[in-house]
């Protein structure tokens, strides 16, 4: 035996209905902003990246710098103490 469709019946499965869609656009909208959120979140994260990838690059530079005065010192050094050495031996 097939149930008849009452006017109350037919509204209650269209307000399921209506239900069933406004939950799916809730959860369409709240997945929307979560991915936003996380296309945000990458792009902050590779701007740091990049800009840690920079520092380490001028720092790389001033150690560089750093070595080459540090290598000019121990030549100057050596040089004094050449002299002062071969002074002594005089």
């Amino acid at each position: 035996m097939t149930e008849r469709w009452t006017d109350e019946r037919l509204d209650k499965f269209a307000s399921t209905v209506e239900n069933n869609l406004i939950d799916l656009h809730r959860a369409t909208t709240g997945r929307e902003r979560a991915m936003e959120s996380l296309a945000h979140t990458q792009i902050q994260i590779l701007q740091r990246v990049e800009q840690m990838q920079e520092n380490i690059q001028t720092i790389q530079i001033e150690i560089k710098e750093i070595q080459s005065e540090v290598v000019g010192l121990q030549t100057e050094n050596r040089r004094i103490l050449d002299r002062l050495f071969g002074e002594r031996e005089i």
